[in-house]
């Protein structure tokens, strides 16, 4: 698309949260508001797969186990579902990147990750 050709493009590279805040929807707030800061963004793109907090603790993937590859996966899936809900979309099937334009963003205090904790 012509707009895409001009613009703030956002590459995030690497969102981290403590285990204590994960599965809470911290994640696809936080890249709301991030989005909602930067303000005039044409595309924004993310890798939200491999885990490098597992791969840490578990070596590369030719060397886990069955039981380690599953927690990985289950991991990865569970990542990349949160960004889904922010409305980011997969670039092809089995690709590791994401996408997202405007369009297809929340509006703020919309859809995404849910209603702030407490």
């Amino acid at each position: 698309h012509a707009d895409s050709s001009h613009g703030n493009f956002v590459h995030v590279v690497k969102i981290r949260l403590d285990p204590e805040h994960r599965g809470k929807g911290v994640g696809p707030r936080l890249m709301n508001a991030m989005l909602a800061w930067i303000g005039d963004w044409t595309f924004a793109a993310i890798e939200p797969g491999c885990l490098n907090e597992r791969i840490a603790r578990h070596g590369h993937s030719s060397s886990r186990t069955p039981e380690q590859r599953a927690a990985v996966a289950e991991d990865n899936a569970k990542v990349c579902r949160s960004f889904a809900r922010v409305g980011f979309k997969q670039r092809n099937f089995g690709s590791e990147v994401w996408f997202l334009v405007p369009q297809n963003s929340p509006p703020p205090g919309g859809a995404g990750g849910g209603p702030p904790p407490g």
